[in-house]
């Protein structure tokens, strides 16, 4: 009778197990509670497996009462994501906090979903004389964290009309900063030069300097605007400066047969007090390069020479200028050819997946062309062609699941960091991976000590290998995992509320140096570290009124 009834039992288990499950809710405005309608809302599966990982996403709208229903989903956890184009899930000073949906065979879940409405910020840009101008844009910033600096970023931005009224939306809550430039086009005298024209009895070349509102040269001259949710704030208007600009001319190379001039690029070297759209007029005559309207400041001047970075060599030049008060001329440019680079991926043990998804990455610490980057063929071998003879940050991405990067060497030299030198030539690039290392698991835990869903969590190599940080987020148990991690010395830290990138800032860990747990990885190791979340602000508050 038993031999009997377990094939049964199993045949109904099975069966509902593979019940499918339903999902249904209402996404609301957070502001004033009403229903958002036509709002997007995904199911993301979290469990993840494959390189690059299989994940199941079932979208859906919700209608006119903010209502929304997924059915036929198969049983697992999931994430719920609500999204509509004036909306956001989240204030730029916080981490994302997904809702976790764990669903039973059979289930029906009902959930709660809020979206924070977005905002506007609208004016005119007019000059020292109250004239508006035209061929303005104007660009809303905000600061926040790129490669662990702290720096102005673009959030959005606008252009002028013919009475230079601007209208920037779909700005999330936040405090923001407004820039205002003018590029020099069709329609200004500069555009208008003909070859070997010469102007005589023009007025001095003026331009608009990049001005923040309400009319400073400089960041530190103002102070943020703050846009609370669904706000929209009028009437900010930005009075630009007028500032004298100029020229820099630069003599055109020879061109050989079959290696053509390819172009110039001038590009300022300080890129947070320049606008994202800044450009000047260019023209050639007479065997010169002009750039026609440059504010004054440091820039680098790249030319090329020759064929493409793929294909036929290249050839470059690279000029440092320095604008104060008048016209530049840039000596006869010293030209020299792009080196090819050869690269071998080695690696120490097996690993589940082939070398050909990985790419090597040569990304130049000055902006213009120069770097290049190659995929990895199956045997491990890689080549980056038409390099500028200078030095590099190395990046390799995505890291094979299962390794880390254990070492870099360039020709018989280990490289402390990924800077790769190539200002002496051209020189092999090696590549080791590990299959090796260890995994760091645990559970966060918020002040009361209970566990703490969606907390970002830091680990931080001592030492210059920045490519060996690495970010995990907490489940709906408040559990993290990190796995691969390079044998060595960490520090972890988990973080409820600080900005998206800050913690890979020093600047910004120091205060919080005897929260965080240190932690040594031996080869192969697997460590359980338990973890209390830092809240940011509070901590902030606590230092401020001891």
């Amino acid at each position: 009778m038993i031999s009997r009834a377990l094939p049964i039992l199993l045949a109904a288990a099975a069966t509902l197990a593979a019940q499918p499950a339903t999902v249904e809710g209402r996404v609301t405005n957070t502001l004033d509670g009403k229903p958002v309608r036509k709002a997007t809302v995904a199911l993301r599966g979290t469990v993840r497996s494959g390189t690059p990982p299989d994940v199941d996403t079932y979208l859906t709208e919700a209608g006119a009462d903010g209502r929304f229903k997924i059915e036929n989903v198969p049983p697992g956890k999931y994430q719920a994501l609500p999204s509509h184009p004036s909306f956001t899930d989240r204030l730029p000073d916080r981490a994302a906090d997904p809702m976790i949906v764990t669903l039973e065979p059979g289930q029906h879940a009902v959930v709660s979903l809020q979206l924070i409405p977005d905002g506007v910020i609208s004016g005119r840009t007019v000059d020292q004389e109250g004239d508006p101008i035209r061929a303005a844009y104007v660009e809303v910033l905000r600061y926040s964290y790129v490669s662990g600096k702290r720096q102005l970023s673009v959030v959005r931005s606008a252009p002028t009309n013919d009475r230079g009224e601007y209208r920037a939306y779909g700005i999330p809550p936040g405090s923001y900063y407004l820039r205002a430039a003018v590029r020099p086009g069709p329609g200004t005298m500069l555009a208008f030069n003909m070859p070997n024209e010469r102007i005589r009895g023009a007025p001095p070349e003026l331009g608009f300097a990049t001005t923040f509102y309400p009319g400073a040269r400089d960041v530190a001259q103002t102070a943020p605007l703050e846009l609370k949710p669904g706000a929209e704030l009028t009437n900010v208007d930005i009075r630009l400066q007028r500032e004298a600009v100029y020229s820099v001319r630069v003599k055109l190379p020879e061109s050989s047969p079959g290696t053509p001039f390819s172009g110039m690029t001038l590009q300022r070297r300080s890129p947070e007090a320049a606008p994202s759209r800044g450009g000047w007029v260019q023209r050639m005559y007479n065997g010169f390069f002009e750039f026609a309207g440059v504010p004054p400041g440091p820039y680098v001047l790249t030319a090329t020479h020759g064929g493409t970075e793929t294909k036929g060599q290249v050839q470059y030049a690279r000029h440092f200028v320095e604008i104060v008060d008048h016209d530049v001329e840039v000596p006869t440019l010293d030209f020299v050819p792009g080196i090819d680079v050869p690269g071998a991926v080695k690696v120490e043990g097996t690993l589940p997946s082939p070398l050909t998804n990985l790419r090597v990455l040569l990304q130049s610490q000055e902006p213009g062309p120069g770097g290049g980057n190659a995929t990895v063929d199956a045997d491990g071998a890689f080549a980056i062609h038409n390099v500028l003879p200078e030095t590099y940050q190395l990046h390799v991405m995505p890291v094979p699941r299962g390794a880390y990067l254990k070492s870099v060497k360039l020709g018989d030299r280990v490289l402390p960091n990924l800077e790769v030198d190539l200002t002496g030539g051209a020189r092999a690039i090696t590549l080791v991976l590990a299959t090796d290392g260890g995994r760091i698991e645990g559970q966060v835990l918020n002040a009361e000590g209970e566990p703490a869903p969606s907390v970002r969590v830091t680990l931080i190599p001592d030492g210059a290998r920045a490519d060996r940080r690495k970010i995990a987020t907490s489940d709906d148990k408040g559990d993290y995992v990190f796995q691969d991690v390079a044998p060595g010395d960490y520090r972890l830290f988990a973080w409820l509320d600080a900005d998206p990138g800050a913690p890979q800032d020093p600047e910004f860990r120091k205060p919080f140096e005897k929260l965080s747990i240190a932690v040594t990885i031996e080869p192969s190791s697997r460590q359980t570290v338990p973890l209390t979340a830092i809240t940011v602000h509070n901590f902030g508050d606590r230092l401020r009124n001891p």
